[in-house]
C-alpha cells in the first residue's frame, strides 16, 4: 500500500469512527468527499479496494518485495535485468520450472511503476516500454 492509499485508509477509519459515534453518512461523505455507498459498504464490513485485489495479484506482497530486493541487488552489482528478464524471474517465482508463462508482456512495466523502491532505480529497459527517470543523470 503506497502513501496515498494509506492516507485514504486513515481518512476512511476516521469516517467509520464518526459514523459509529452517530455521525450522518451523508454529511461525512460531503465533508470527506467520499461516496455514501462506499462508506455504507465499509461500515457493513466490506474491505478496501486495495485489500480486495491482493488475491488477484500475480505475486503476493512478500514475493513482490523479494523480487524488488533481488532486482536492486543485481543492479548494484552492475547486472541490471531487462524487462523480459524481470518477467522471467517473476514467472519462476510463480511457477518454478513451469512452461506456461502466466505473466503478460506489460506486467513488468506496471510492477516497476507501482513499486516505490524500483521506480527511482535505473533499470535496463526497452525505450518504448519504460521511460527513463528524469533524474538519471543521462
Amino acid at each position: 500500500m503506497n502513501a496515498a492509499q494509506n492516507e485514504d485508509e486513515v481518512h476512511m477509519q476516521e469516517i467509520l469512527e464518526k459514523v459509529e459515534d452517530g455521525g450522518a453518512i451523508r454529511t461525512l461523505a460531503k465533508q470527506y468527499d467520499r461516496s455514501r455507498s462506499t462508506i455504507r459498504g465499509r461500515r457493513d464490513g466490506a474491505t478496501d479496494a486495495h485489500s480486495a485485489q491482493i488475491k488477484a495479484q500475480k505475486l503476493s506482497p512478500l514475493q513482490e518485495q523479494l523480487l524488488a530486493d533481488y532486482l536492486l541487488e543485481e543492479e548494484a552489482l552492475g547486472r541490471a535485468l531487462s524487462l523480459a528478464e524481470i518477467r522471467d524471474v517473476a514467472h519462476e517465482i510463480i511457477d518454478p520450472g513451469g512452461d506456461d508463462n502466466t505473466i503478460g508482456r506489460h506486467w513488468t512495466v506496471t510492477y516497476i511503476a507501482h513499486c516505490d523502491v524500483l521506480i527511482h532505480s535505473i533499470i535496463k529497459h526497452t525505450p518504448w516500454t519504460y521511460p527513463r527517470p528524469l533524474d538519471c543523470g543521462c
